[in-house]
């Protein structure tokens, strides 16, 4: 198990750096649009996908 999280830890770390170059009400955001269960279990709905013109 240790070689195995010594050979990840690279991809780990930068994962972690993934989000840096975003504001934590953009990330906000970003999550709360994804659609998830809350609390209580319930799934929210995921936005519409929006077209591109």
């Amino acid at each position: 198990m240790d070689r195995v999280l010594t050979e990840l830890k690279p991809l780990f770390d930068s994962l972690d750096e993934l989000p840096a170059p975003f504001t934590a009400q953009q990330l906000t955001e970003f999550a709360a649009g994804l659609g998830h269960d809350d609390d209580e279990g319930v799934r929210t709905e995921q936005p519409k996908a929006r077209s591109r013109r």
